[in-house]
């Protein structure tokens, strides 16, 4: 008991933090001065205390808190150093050596050392045969034998675990389904339903809700149809996208939302399709309007190459008012006019040329105009009062 007051007594007053734990559940804390193969020393709150090896149980170092610090921040290989360090001192069959092992492991797994990512796991699994950590420390193995290419070693390693933790079981099925999908589409989409329904935390969901939105693209059938009828399927993609939204990942939104907006141009639904496409260009340029603004413009001028032209008009009218302030705004009134020119609708092309000069009359683009009407064949200064 007296010990055991001293361990709190030496951690509150001197902040003290390194723990020796006897055999026998004694505990004594402070701060390690001396190590030999017999014994240990450690200066505590009444002075310095040798203790004989064979009777400590476990030595809990400083510097493995502040490894756990380095695991918690990411910085991996900074934790691996430490981690090692512990590794090397720390032979008994300890919880803290069975956690550390596990740790390193995930950090040399972080870090793109797979091959010693999976030999601590190994070694885990070999002193630790009943360790708590062993259904992720499978997974991690089963993950690295997938992306070495061997599939079945992954697949009988992966096949093994029955883990309560959903997360973990979530994602050894996930693996599990890239080695050995059904052949029939149907039992595919039946398993994307199943996952969505039962692990709707999986760090895998993106994924797997990016293809369930491209099997429900590739059921679409008579593309040139432009019914809601004949493509049910955008509705599901839309609460697909809205979905993995809520994930926050980003390369998965960048797949699904290509999807929708094709969907919306099969229907026709022009204005959803161009707050869709608005919204993936926010998501492909974060608070930069001005490359937003050209994506945007990409796709009109696309319309345009292909003499979709009511479309693209459309289309650059709804750059002007969602980016005013960009430079493509005042490309598209230049747009807009070149192709009521070649449509033979002198006047409409001359309302835009009015508008560009309106509203950006020191614009370059606005300097062109009087040689673009010149080239209608017409007067500038008749037709721009």
């Amino acid at each position: 008991m007296k010990k055991v007051i001293i361990f709190v007594i030496g951690f509150s007053l001197f902040g003290w933090g390194e723990v020796i734990i006897l055999k026998n559940d004694s505990v004594y804390t402070g701060k390690i001065k001396e190590e030999t193969e017999e014994r240990v020393i450690i200066k505590t709150e009444i002075g310095d205390i040798g203790i004989p090896r064979d009777i400590i149980r476990e030595i809990k170092y400083d510097w493995v808190k502040e490894g756990e610090e380095k695991y918690k921040k990411g910085n991996w290989q900074e934790a691996i150093e430490l981690f090692e360090k512990y590794l090397e001192k720390e032979k008994g069959i300890t919880k803290t050596r069975e956690e550390i092992l596990y740790k390193t492991g995930i950090c040399y797994v972080k870090t793109g050392q797979e091959e010693k990512g999976k030999e601590k796991m190994e070694q885990l699994l070999k002193e630790y045969p009943e360790t708590i950590y062993r259904d992720k420390a499978e997974l991690e193995i089963g993950k690295i034998y997938y992306e070495k290419g061997e599939k079945e070693k992954a697949k009988g390693i992966l096949s093994k675990i029955k883990a309560r933790d959903k997360e973990v079981r979530g994602e050894a099925e996930y693996y599990l389904f890239l080695i050995s999908p059904p052949e029939k589409q149907q039992e595919k989409e039946k398993f994307y339903d199943n996952y969505i329904s039962q692990y709707p935390e999986s760090n895998k969901m993106p994924e797997i809700l990016y293809l369930k939105a491209e099997a429900l693209y590739n059921k679409i059938e008579n593309k040139e149809e432009y019914t809601t009828k004949n493509i049910p399927q955008y509705k599901q993609i839309k609460e697909l996208l809205e979905k993995a939204s809520k994930t926050g990942e980003i390369e998965t939104l960048k797949k699904i939302y290509p999807l929708l907006i094709t969907c919306y141009d099969h229907i026709a639904e022009y204005q959803e399709k161009y707050k869709t496409m608005k919204q993936y260009a926010e998501l492909l340029y974060p608070e930069d309007k001005e490359k937003q603004a050209e994506y945007l413009k990409q796709q009109a001028d696309k319309l345009m190459a292909q003499e979709e032209t009511g479309e693209a008009i459309i289309m650059y009218r709804f750059i002007i008012a969602r980016y005013p302030n960009t430079k493509c705004t005042r490309k598209t009134y230049l747009n807009i006019a070149e192709i009521f020119r070649d449509e033979g609708d002198i006047k409409g092309a001359i309302n835009e040329y009015k508008k560009l000069l309106d509203n950006y009359p020191k614009s370059k683009e606005a300097e062109i105009v009087p040689f673009e009407i010149i080239k209608m064949g017409e007067e500038p200064e008749k037709l721009l009062k």
